[in-house]
């Protein structure tokens, strides 16, 4: 009876997974294209929102960080457009180019032609291109301005959200948006950004300009890392390239490295195979083929330094959408490449541990282990798809993800930001040229715009209400004109939204609510937040308290529950399935014994067959050619090697001695101890003709509130050896709502 119950969950257990992995494709083994162009605003204006022109070290920055092969350019933008670094590969020639064309950067432009910048610079953009990935890095201080006639500036700004933007969207162009001062058009701004599924963020100063430009630069490139600890990093010798950006403070001492063997070196003391670029704020430092072993960074620590690599040993982990709506469940899987191939040797991912932390904007950090053992978020077992789920996808605000990888001789880290967003719109009170409005903008990849469809609940002190529909004004944004209601009125508006997902599932959504009319500012009380629920299993909104009008509740108070009902309605809803499932059970096994045991006696036949196969395919991966570096095995035919010695090396009798004695006394300790009872996964034996002891760490979660006991993870299904399957691997982020 045990084992047939023990079948039934298996296939169980199974019958998910199986799904499970269909739906939620791993990420690309290959590194994608990255095409980047930059758009740089120069107007008069500049003068004062950037004294110091600070826009010259954020732009050597950004552009001596760029990978080598990228696709990239640099505009300038003021009453005309300049290509101020020609569109083109990156390497070394155009770097130089760019770095000395940063000081053609200046203030005395006369307007703010910004159609024209975006037009020009995405002029080859007309449809998607497969396994590229584009972006547009957009700087300015203000609003669209052509001319001195209104009417042109109005009819130059309407051409860039009617025509420019529905032609980026479609060419799967991300837009990350820079504001430089509160008189910029921030709506048109945000707009841009979310209608491409990008960024924005705003400058209160220039002096942010260079850590702003470096997070848009990870967020556009996705580079590679090596983690930082302390100012040490190690380099492994699977590394071609290593790039070093540290961020200086004020009358801070020179920087200086130190390298494995003690050597030390600066700017103004360089080994041939380094290039130093120094800034008022930052030193950049490229290392070509840089030594093994532990190099020191001899200056202040701070949390924005970056170690930035170019290896044939990769982590590929799924590209996180930039944002991500409060309450959906979002998969992250990661996993290791060499050459481009996917690593699967049991050896090596056994040896490596990889570590997932989350930290929200109020810095409050979790951090978990992560296992390819087909449970605890991980998909499948030994697949070398290391899987789990965003923890923190509650808590609105902005987000960083990290991937740490320690493999003892070898470090890498991927670090991602995202922001948990409570609306899947935008939803703001301003005034345009036609009056006080009510605006409305979708957010790509949370909903379709295509079936989004919205009222507005107005209601005024007189608390009668009144509803309208939202009007679609362009592709990217609604809205709902105001000013009918008199000015000495104060309003609330609540918005209703209904629209289907991406992948087809609908949503609903109500919004907190605005207000406008006597003393209400809307600049202080509409933002992009105004909008915001958690969504429930089916789709619809759950209102947060604080949204609940307190007149919701009767004079009596809530009903009582009634407890009885509940009990028995839930005793006989565990009837019906419970009963269901045997049913199903007998069906599938009730004739089959026969069946079964045949089966069980072939399982060695096919067990052996599948060793054989693996066995193949393992050498002919450990066989692949490889251009870095012939003369050596690849890091990870070494760490698998050494694992396998390790496992296989006799054990010193002196220490096997004290193991036994130290062994002796914790077993008369654990006698006094009452003995716990055993679980039934304990109890149960391990099923299958093979098995498999399980020494991998446990799952660890940061401030988790659940026991000692319960944290113990039966971790007996981590080793087995499945069928190697062949994923055709794509970069697809899968957001289920």
């Amino acid at each position: 009876m045990k084992t047939s119950h023990f079948i039934f969950s298996l296939l169980a257990f199974l019958s998910v997974a199986g799904f499970a992995v269909a739906s939620t494709p791993p990420p690309e083994t290959t590194a994608p294209a990255y095409d980047i162009r930059i758009l740089i605003d120069v107007s008069g204006s500049m003068k004062q929102n950037d004294p110091a022109n600070l826009r010259k070290p954020a732009l050597r920055l950004l552009t001596g960080l760029l990978p080598s092969g990228t696709q990239a350019g640099v505009w300038t933008f003021a009453r005309y457009v300049n290509m101020m670094v020609r569109y083109g590969e990156v390497n070394s020639a155009w770097r130089e180019q760019a770095m000395d064309s940063a000081d053609q950067i200046g203030s005395a432009g006369l307007f703010t032609d910004m159609e024209s910048a975006l037009d020009k610079a995405s002029w080859n953009w007309s449809e998607a291109a497969p396994g590229v990935r584009r972006s547009i890095i957009l700087l300015t201080d203000g609003l669209v301005d052509v001319s001195d006639a209104a009417e042109s500036d109005r009819k130059s700004r309407a051409r860039i959200t009617d025509a420019i933007l529905p032609r980026l969207h479609a060419a799967g162009v991300e837009v990350y948006s820079i504001a430089l001062s509160t008189g910029a058009d921030e709506h048109l701004l945000r707009q841009l950004s979310a209608s491409t599924g990008g960024w924005f963020e705003r400058a209160d100063d220039a002096d942010q300009l260079e850590r702003i430009f470096l997070r848009m630069f990870e967020k556009a490139a996705n580079p590679d890392t090596l983690p930082l600890i302390d100012n040490q990093v190690l380099v492994d010798d699977s590394i071609e390239e290593l790039t070093l950006l540290v961020f200086r403070a004020e009358n801070a001492p020179a920087t200086t490295l130190t390298a494995p063997d003690g050597a030390s070196f600066s700017a103004t003391r360089l080994p041939p195979n380094a290039r130093w670029h120094s800034d008022a704020h930052y030193d950049l430092v490229t290392l070509e083929k840089p030594a093994t072993g532990t190099w020191h960074v001899n200056a202040e620590i701070d949390p924005d330094n970056r170690v930035m690599v170019v290896s044939n040993l990769r982590v590929v982990a799924t590209q996180l959408p930039n944002q991500i709506l409060a309450g959906d469940t979002q998969d992250l899987l990661i996993r290791f490449t060499e050459q481009n191939q996917p690593v699967t040797r049991e050896e090596f991912l056994h040896f490596i541990t990889v570590k997932v932390q989350e930290t929200s904007g109020d810095d409050v950090a979790s951090e978990r282990l992560l296992l390819d053992n087909g449970r605890d978020g991980d998909i499948m077992p030994g697949d070398g798809i290391f899987s789990t789920q965003l923890s923190g996808t509650d808590e609105p605000g902005a987000h960083s993800v990290v991937v740490d990888v320690d493999g003892t001789t070898f470090k890498r880290q991927h670090r991602q930001d995202v922001e948990i967003v409570e609306s899947p719109v935008i939803a703001d009170i301003r005034a345009d040229e036609n009056g006080t409005a009510l605006f409305m903008i979708p957010r790509a990849g949370i909903i379709d715009p295509e079936t989004l469809r919205a009222s507005a609940t107005i209601t005024g002190e007189d608390e009668q209400a009144e509803v309208h529909q939202m009007l679609r004004t362009s592709p990217g944004e609604w809205r709902l004109g105001l000013d009918s209601y008199p000015s000495d009125g104060r309003y609330q508006v609540v918005l209703d939204i209904e629209a289907e997902r991406p992948n087809g599932k609908p949503i609903h959504y109500q919004g907190r609510p605005l207000y406008f009319g006597h003393a209400v500012s809307p600049s202080v009380e509409a933002s992009d937040t105004d909008v915001a629920e958690a969504p429930s299993d089916d789709g619809e909104a759950i209102l947060e308290e604080d949204a609940v009008d307190d007149d919701a509740e009767t004079d009596n108070g809530p009903a009582p529950v009634n407890w009885i009902l509940v009990i028995t309605l839930v005793t006989l809803l565990n009837v019906i399935v419970g009963g269901a499932l045997y049913l199903v059970y007998r069906k599938l096994f009730g004739n089959n014994a026969e069946s079964t045991a045949a089966v069980e006696g072939d399982a060695p036949e096919k067990l052996a067959a599948e060793d054989k196969t693996t066995a193949g395919s393992a050498t002919a991966a450990d066989t692949a050619p490889t251009p870095f570096d012939n003369s050596k095995p690849s890091i990870v035919t070494q760490i698998a090697e050494a694992a396998t010695a390790a496992e296989s090396t006799p054990p010193d009798p002196d220490v096997a001695i004290a193991e036994q004695e130290q062994a002796a006394e914790e077993t008369e300790a654990d006698a006094m101890e009452p003995e716990p009872a055993q679980t039934l996964e304990e109890a149960a034996p391990p099923a299958g003709p093979r098995q498999y002891q399980d020494s991998s760490p446990e799952l660890i979660m940061e401030e988790d509130n659940r026991s000692a006991d319960a944290e113990e993870v039966d971790d007996h299904l981590k080793n087995l050896n499945v069928e190697e399957i062949d994923l055709i691997f794509e970069e697809k982020t899968r957001s289920t709502g």
